[in-house]
């Protein structure tokens, strides 16, 4: 979350000193990219200003030095995102955790590395587990009465049935980076956290195309060419889960969100 509280003259040392070095360091930094007029200077000054307003909300006594191995690869790597809000506040955030002795042992700066390889799509995935480490999921099967059968969506988050594969892609980079775990052993047991997949639209989608007669004729000639066909599931269900924050997460949540 952004602060709003005016940061006038609130800055002390070592803030004092910090804003003094961070402004010869945007200069530095993101001076080809004014030049170049890759991306709006009112841009870059929203950013720096962000950063600034978010060192003002650390109390004094908890205020230290930022390390240089997390701010100077921090605004280096930012440059290129300046235009993503979603991922401009994560290096913004991370570079005033990591000035925070509250928190700055969470601030990994492998965290850099991850922000990179996020899309505004992951960033906006990460923020719904703001103050809550466990989230419900499903994911779209088709399978017999002895749950024999193929995966056919994996990774279901909500309704939006346009970015259902988007999604899908989303999470498991997420996966891939070490911030979630999902599993579909794993369940809530109040099956009210599951309500919204009983009647997904891609769930409905299915079930009426497996009972339609396009569906018949295009299995009848399957079945005409090989008996395996004759195997083929005809039910499709929701396969209920939970994806989970690793402690990995965790942590990158607390000093990058």
């Amino acid at each position: 979350m952004i602060p709003t509280k005016p940061i006038e003259n609130t800055l002390e040392k070592p803030s004092q000193t910090f804003g003094n070095a961070l402004d010869g360091v945007f200069k530095f930094v993101f001076s080809p990219v004014l030049k170049y007029q890759i991306k709006k200077e009112y841009e870059l000054q929203n950013y720096k200003e962000q950063i600034y307003n978010n060192v003002s909300y650390i109390p004094q006594e908890n205020l230290i030095d930022p390390p240089l191995n997390i701010v100077g690869p921090a605004l280096e790597a930012s440059k290129f995102y300046i235009d993503s809000d979603e991922i401009r506040n994560m290096f913004a955030k991370l570079i005033s955790s990591s000035m925070d002795n509250r928190i700055n042992n969470s601030a990994h700066s492998a965290f850099i590395e991850i922000i990179k390889q996020l899309s505004q799509l992951d960033a906006q995935i990460i923020t719904k587990f703001i103050g809550c480490k466990t989230l419900p999921i499903a994911k779209l099967r088709s399978q017999d009465d002895f749950g024999h059968g193929v995966d056919l969506k994996l990774h279901i988050l909500n309704d939006e049935i346009e970015k259902i594969d988007l999604i899908s892609s989303s999470v498991s980079n997420l996966i891939r980076l070490g911030i979630v775990e999902v599993s579909y052993t794993n369940v809530f047991v109040d099956k009210n956290n599951y309500s919204e997949f009983n009647n997904h639209p891609i769930l409905l989608e299915y079930r009426s195309f497996i009972n339609s007669k396009e569906f018949e004729e295009h299995l009848a000639i399957l079945k005409s060419s090989s008996d395996i066909f004759n195997k083929i599931p005809k039910k499709v269900v929701m396969v209920n889960g939970t994806i989970t924050l690793t402690p990995f997460g965790e942590d990158f949540i607390k000093t990058c969100i």
